[in-house]
């Protein structure tokens, strides 16, 4: 009979070894279902954001108020905490898929505002008396997760945006957790950097996402993935009447067996 595979904690992160072949922890076999990926529509939560810097962005350049130091291109920022990284793991709590339009600069620049989908957004600006031609609406995913440093120690709840071409990116992510058959935040991911090249020979920088999860989360850091997706369901109004039921049973019986 071969040997069982023992599991390796780092933090709050059930390790994978090399294999990939490390057995699936038994509070995540007991918490059947794969909720967290559901499609929800809503503004925008107050939270930090993970931003992946650029050559441009301002927080790089130190003539600039929002300069902050030690920031350059290719580096992952926390904003609020202003908190610099080459790279973290990252548990994947929820998904918001959406729309969301800018005003185009030669027109005054900044953020319009998001719907749905485009065709409600577009909608929207021609009602408000807006002219399509002077916005750019753009696909969105808005990824709910939390934070955890190289030793799996939790930073922070965060948001990651993705947005135009950014979406083939998200939604490979979103389909390798969804084959996992698990519920979103029950797997931890690495996240890190990667420099590309543009059509026009322009570098930037992307994330670099494992294509599997690099483990598990422990029993208390998949309470607090839990809690913050019901939290989430409520805020959004998306939880069913069936995970409305399940999240009472969270409440009043504890942990699954």
């Amino acid at each position: 009979m071969p040997k069982a595979i023992a599991p390796v904690e780092t933090g709050s992160i059930v390790l994978l070894n090399k294999d990939g072949d490390t057995p699936t922890p038994e509070h995540i076999l007991a918490a059947e279902g794969t909720l967290g990926s559901e499609q929800v529509h809503m503004d925008a939560q107050t939270a930090p954001f993970l931003k992946l810097l650029q050559l441009m962005s301002p927080e790089c350049n130190a003539q600039k108020d929002e300069y902050v130091e030690g920031a350059s291109a290719g580096k992952l920022l926390i904003t609020g905490s202003n908190t610099i990284m080459d790279q973290c793991y990252c548990m994947n709590v929820y998904l918001v898929s959406e729309a969301v339009a800018y005003i185009r600069q030669e027109h005054g620049g900044g953020f319009y505002g998001r719907a749905p989908t485009k065709n409600e957004l577009e909608e929207r600006i021609r009602t408000e008396g807006g002219n399509l031609a002077h916005h750019d609406v753009k696909d969105s995913h808005r990824h709910f997760v939390i934070l955890y440093d190289m030793q799996g120690i939790k930073i922070t709840p965060a948001v990651i945006t993705m947005e135009s071409t950014k979406i083939y990116s998200s939604n490979d992510w979103s389909n390798a957790i969804n084959r996992l058959g698990k519920h979103r935040w029950a797997s931890i991911w690495h996240i890190g950097v990667r420099s590309q090249t543009s059509r026009a020979g322009q570098q930037f920088y992307g994330y670099d996402i494992s294509k599997s999860p690099v483990g598990w989360a422990n029993p208390e850091a998949f309470k607090e993935g839990r809690e913050l997706y019901r939290e989430l369901a409520r805020q959004f109004k998306t939880i069913t009447p069936e995970e409305e039921a399940e999240a009472v049973k969270w409440l009043t019986e504890g942990e699954p067996a």
